[in-house]
């Protein structure tokens, strides 16, 4: 059921963490809290291009990055690859977490999470407030997120002791990067000729630099690299061969100016 109201506490403009934020991340946290959509157990889907659109001076951009700033403060917990958020504590000053009438309906936005990372991060919580649960307060199974008990780190809002949730935010392509030595040496032995390498990585950082929000962002930009070259080779060998067989092509385009002396991307 869509919510008709947020609450919020009177007492957020006393946290120190709170007021540490600056004005567009203050914006996005009540933003969060007062969707129609957000579940009874805090949690909420990633719609950063309509979110964007409350404001006129909004983008997904900046809204992305307030998020990531949130996300720093502990504010909110996000999974980029569900695109699944969790606002911390919201069971709490909800007041549904003491109501037996809506212990059920919290539990179960809980269990309908995907996310490893965000069903760990409400383990703790729900624990806390004394509700029994099913989740896993382990991400174990999910690389991406370590959860540790730590003493005296502040919960914004709460002033609790809480675990902490490291999850790698990763980085922007920007319009000056540039291959290491070592990717360029690791396409050669892939059999990519360096007048290839050249074409695909100009499309690569044209790629990149147009995504939008989360979208745009990666902890590994190598890795991301290699894995765009491998899929030129695959791409360019699956294609009709005109004269010869699919396999020669594939062959002779991998070859094309093999000899040639690779110059500095961008030269």
């Amino acid at each position: 059921m869509a919510r008709n109201y947020g609450q919020i506490m009177s007492a957020i403009w006393n946290d120190p963490d709170f007021r540490a934020l600056d004005c567009e991340s203050q914006r996005a946290y009540l933003m969060l809290v007062t969707q129609a959509e957000i579940t009874s157990a805090g949690t909420i889907a990633v719609t950063l291009k309509r979110w964007s659109g409350y404001a006129v001076d909004s983008t997904s951009d900046s809204l992305s990055d307030s998020l990531s700033r949130l996300e720093s403060a502990r504010f909110i917990a996000i999974d980029e690859d569900t695109e699944e958020l969790v606002v911390r504590s919201f069971v709490k000053w909800d007041g549904g977490a003491n109501n037996a009438k809506r212990q059920p309906s919290i539990l179960a936005a809980a269990n309908a999470v995907v996310s490893h990372h965000i069903r760990a991060v409400l383990a703790v919580e729900l624990t806390k407030l004394g509700l029994a649960h099913s989740l896993s307060d382990k991400a174990s199974d999910s690389p991406r997120v370590v959860v540790t008990e730590v003493d005296h780190l502040p919960q914004p809002t709460t002033l609790e002791p809480q675990p902490v949730s490291v999850t790698a935010r990763g980085t922007r392509m920007t319009p000056d990067w540039k291959p290491t030595e070592a990717l360029i040496a690791w396409a050669r032995t892939e059999g990519i000729s360096d007048a290839v390498t050249r074409s695909e990585h100009s499309k690569f950082v044209d790629y990149w630099l147009a995504q939008p929000g989360t979208k745009g962002r990666k902890t590994d930009w190598p890795a991301t690299w290699r894995n765009w070259m491998r899929t030129a080779i695959e791409r360019q060998a699956s294609r009709p061969a005109v004269n010869g067989s699919a396999t020669q092509k594939a062959l002779d385009w991998a070859s094309i100016g093999a000899q040639a002396t690779y110059p500095a991307i961008g030269d």
